[in-house]
């Protein structure tokens, strides 16, 4: 979620990285199997093709929110939900 927000933002203002302020990941299926992938517990079968997508909410002057959903790329099951706030430091 952390690193799909921020690419999501980046690909909007490439000069505008941010600072997260909020995380959060809602899980919308029961798991079968759990895989620990890069501190984010996914929830998918073994031999599962996980599809990812994120995209940009609203980008502000000062916050930036985006969404990312994770599905199962062969019955288009939503797993779960994430989303990111980032904050935009003014420049001194």
């Amino acid at each position: 979620v952390d690193v799909l927000g921020t690419m999501a933002l980046l690909a909007q203002d490439s000069s505008r990285p941010g600072v997260s302020v909020e995380i959060n990941v809602t899980y919308m299926s029961a798991a079968k199997y759990y895989k620990l992938n890069a501190s984010l517990i996914v929830l998918a079968q073994v031999g599962s093709d996980i599809t990812v997508e994120g995209s940009v909410l609203k980008l502000g002057r000062s916050l930036g929110f985006t969404e990312v959903r994770l599905s199962d790329t062969m019955t288009g099951k939503l797993i779960a939900v994430g989303r990111h706030t980032k904050a935009f430091p003014q420049q001194s």
